[in-house]
């Protein structure tokens, strides 16, 4: 027996994320990143998950002492599942 998906929508948000961080060297650094999820916590557990991962995987360019500055959210839409 095959079975059908049934195919279903759910909305997003962009929101972007500034923050500020030390690299390892030292310097001090101040970027943005825009995350897609569906409310503003996802987008924080997100961007804390991204940065964890991001200094496991490239400890030579690791951050430490990040700080969320803003999140703005942006413009919203539908994705189809």
């Amino acid at each position: 027996m095959e079975i059908k998906k049934i195919k279903s929508r759910i909305w997003v948000n962009d929101y972007t994320i500034s923050f500020e961080y030390d690299t390892k060297r030292r310097n001090h650094k101040t970027q943005e990143r825009i995350v897609t999820t569906i409310d503003e916590e996802s987008a924080k557990r997100d961007f804390w998950l991204w940065v964890q991962v991001n200094n496991e995987d490239k400890p030579y360019r690791a951050m430490a002492n990040v700080n969320i500055l803003d999140i703005a959210k942006g413009e919203g839409r539908y994705i189809s599942l």
